[in-house]
């Protein structure tokens, strides 16, 4: 089976909008015989493919099921306390918070807001950069993944909490 990523032109997160105004997506997805995706070369292919799946499964992707969802995390709250308790109990220098400037699902004064209270080891305000930075800036994704891996692989070394 062959599916056409027109059909996802602007790519999309769950709630349908573009990722990002100039982002494309990649050629046409071949589904295996099996009918399920094989592992995965990078996070883009995945997020692509998870999405195509999403949108060729109408029973088990459903708008009721998407509009509950929503729902469940416009009531998902934490106070600053609460994250006050989750950055001790954590370690700041282990928790790397990313937002973009051009999310359309979480506004960048809720980014903001998060990295002030939360005061992680890296808090990162991309430009430009929309709700899925693993498929939008793969790359820079990547690194700063690894560079987060790699200290914190230190710290561990270190014996730090």
């Amino acid at each position: 089976m062959t599916v056409e990523c027109p059909m996802l032109q602007p790519p999309t997160v769950s709630s349908h909008r573009p990722l990002s105004p100039d982002h494309k997506l990649t050629p046409p997805v071949i589904l295996p015989p099996s009918g399920h995706y094989p592992k995965f070369s990078t996070n883009y292919s995945r997020a692509a493919a998870l999405e195509l799946t999403k949108r060729l499964d109408t029973t088990a992707f459903t708008r009721q099921g998407f509009m509950l969802q929503a729902i469940a995390a416009g009531w998902h709250h934490k106070s600053a306390d609460q994250l006050a308790e989750i950055g001790d109990k954590v370690g700041r220098e282990r928790i790397l918070v990313i937002h973009g400037t051009n999310d359309n699902t979480i506004t960048v004064p809720h980014g903001r807001r998060l990295i002030e209270l939360l005061n992680p080891g890296v808090g990162v305000i991309r430009d430009g950069m929309g709700h899925v930075p693993m498929i939008e800036e793969e790359e820079w994704c990547h690194g700063v993944l690894v560079d987060m891996f790699e200290k914190v692989g230190r710290l561990e070394k270190e014996g730090i909490q």
